[in-house]
């Protein structure tokens, strides 16, 4: 038998208790369906009987705090995923608060994908490290 994964224990209980904070329950449930089914049913399938990794968890992390602070920010702002425009969004983008650019901008795209949000952009950065193999002199 394997042992607890207690790293994915932890993480669980920390989405369970963001997703619980949420008092807008059209929120909790966008939340929920993107911590949850999205970010820990991926992890879960990734990681098979192996250990969740600090790694993984603190990426987890990110993208659900990323989420739950944006929508922290449309409700004090008076305004719903459903109903924010481009000019919210890029609002929210200069606000002095703004913080994990990459991993809101993964919220922001799924929102759209799964219709949650719609006629938003948020760009990415494509990564453009190494093109072919490095050789042992410039490595």
């Amino acid at each position: 038998m394997t042992p607890r994964d207690e790293r994915l224990a932890a993480l669980e209980k920390g989405i369970t208790e963001t997703v619980q904070a949420r008092t807008d329950l059209t929120a909790r449930r966008i939340l929920h369906s993107y911590a949850v089914w999205h970010h820990l049913r991926r992890l879960r399938r990734r990681i098979g009987d192996q250990h969740t990794t600090q790694l993984q968890d603190v990426n987890v992390r990110c993208h659900v705090t990323a989420a739950d602070n944006f929508l922290s920010w449309l409700a004090a702002a008076g305004l719903a995923l459903g109903t924010c425009t481009q000019a919210d969004l890029e609002r929210w983008m200069t606000d002095a608060a703004f913080t994990y650019r990459e991993d809101s901008g993964y919220f922001v795209r799924w929102s759209v994908q799964h219709r949650h949000a719609h006629g938003l952009t948020f760009g990415t950065v494509r990564w453009t490290g190494p093109q072919g193999t490095i050789d042992s002199e410039k490595r």
